[in-house]
């Protein structure tokens, strides 16, 4: 599917032709990837008033209200990052924790009010061992917003938080989408350069479509599962694809040039435990 060479090496991103879900060759290991996101990462991307990005929030929180019969509950925000999600759910009456790979972002996240979990979510619910305190009690909706593609045991980490679900508890899931016009962009720019890095590569372990991502979730036993759109900018979440303004604003109109007509830049997947 997408094949460069930069100064890692050549890297691929190839398809499994059963679950449908691309994946990075070679892989990235957790070392790399908590390396990458340290406290200069967070600093970068996610520094300064988080208000606005709190705000945007909001939708997503009544999706999840309207999944729970117009309530809201106890959350758990995986890869909560500086605890955006949090601190507008409990705005709205939720219990909400997060649980995060960086202790910088942890850090910042607690100082907002936020509950945290530090560490790698594969580690922290492997099966026999004991659970934190604040994962103790069972989750109304457990929520990977762009955080899952980015863990190299993902099945282990799924598989764990699926069980701090409750009965007709909800998972959510937010991914890149393979079609977006970014991924299409980056298989075009890598004829002239090294593009891994607009593709989050290595540290986007797998890329996922409509297909790949129902299947993902009907493989944990879930029901009622549902795929939908996200036709969201960049731009209006405060993200960016550089840290370099001109190439950052490159890249945008390259994105917007390769969008293809349809197709959602993100992809959410709900899934309920029966």
């Amino acid at each position: 599917m997408w094949r460069g060479a930069g100064r890692g090496g050549v890297r691929q991103v190839v398809r499994c032709g059963g679950c449908q879900a691309a994946y990075n060759v070679p892989p990235a290991d957790e070392r790399s990837l908590a390396a990458h996101y340290s406290a200069e990462y967070f600093s970068d991307f996610y520094g300064g008033d988080r208000q606005m990005a709190t705000v945007r929030q909001q939708p997503f929180l009544g999706a999840a209200e309207e999944h729970l019969a117009g309530r809201a509950g106890r959350l758990l925000d995986v890869g909560c990052g500086v605890g955006d999600l949090c601190v507008a759910a409990q705005a709205r009456g939720w219990s909400a924790v997060g649980m995060e790979l960086s202790p910088a972002a942890a850090a910042r996240a607690a100082e907002r009010g936020v509950e945290v979990v530090v560490g790698e979510a594969a580690d922290l619910l492997a099966p026999g061992r004991p659970r934190p305190p604040a994962l103790s009690r069972p989750f109304d909706l457990v929520v990977f917003r762009d955080a899952l593609v980015h863990m190299p045991r993902a099945a282990a980490a799924l598989a764990g938080t699926a069980r701090l679900l409750r009965p007709g508890g909800w998972l959510a899931l937010r991914v890149p989408n393979r079609h977006q016009g970014i991924f299409r962009a980056a298989r075009w720019v890598a004829h002239l350069v090294d593009a891994s890095g607009i593709l989050h590569l290595p540290v986007q372990v797998f890329h996922l479509d409509r297909p790949a991502l129902a299947t993902l979730l009907e493989r944990q036993g879930l029901a009622d599962v549902q795929v939908v759109g996200e036709s969201e900018e960049v731009a209006a979440t405060g993200g960016r694809y550089s840290r370099n303004p001109g190439a950052d604003l490159a890249w945008r109109l390259m994105v917007r040039r390769w969008q293809r007509r349809g197709e959602p830049e993100a992809l959410w997947g709900w899934g309920r435990v029966p």
